[in-house]
């Protein structure tokens, strides 16, 4: 497993299982970094991380380019078992798209 490999690894005081973890999460949500942080809180409560990183230690984390190509990689992978299932996908996940786009000062 991933994270029992890199569990003595340190990025600053957090493990670099942690941060991977709290990237990858963040991304997934997608809410800010310091709206994030309750959802850090949660996942060390759940006893998914053994620390939960500072908001700008993940947003420093993510910026790196060296740091990319593994998160792309790990989120790849991880999709793998969904490939042969997942054929169609929808932009906006309804199945429906639309071309129409009213700007929201026109219809006021």
């Amino acid at each position: 497993m991933v994270a029992d490999a890199w569990k003595n690894v340190l990025v600053g005081i957090n493990p670099l299982s942690d941060m991977i973890f709290a990237s990858a999460y963040k991304i997934y949500v997608g809410f800010s970094t310091r709206r994030f942080t309750s959802d850090l809180k949660e996942a060390f409560v759940d006893g998914l991380i053994n620390s939960i990183p500072q908001f700008n230690s993940v947003n420093r984390y993510i910026s790196k380019p060296e740091h990319m190509e593994g998160l792309r990689t790990l989120v790849t992978i991880s999709s793998l078992p969904l490939k042969t299932v997942e054929t169609d996908f929808a932009v906006d996940s309804s199945g429906f798209n639309t071309s129409r786009f009213v700007r929201w000062f026109n219809r006021r």
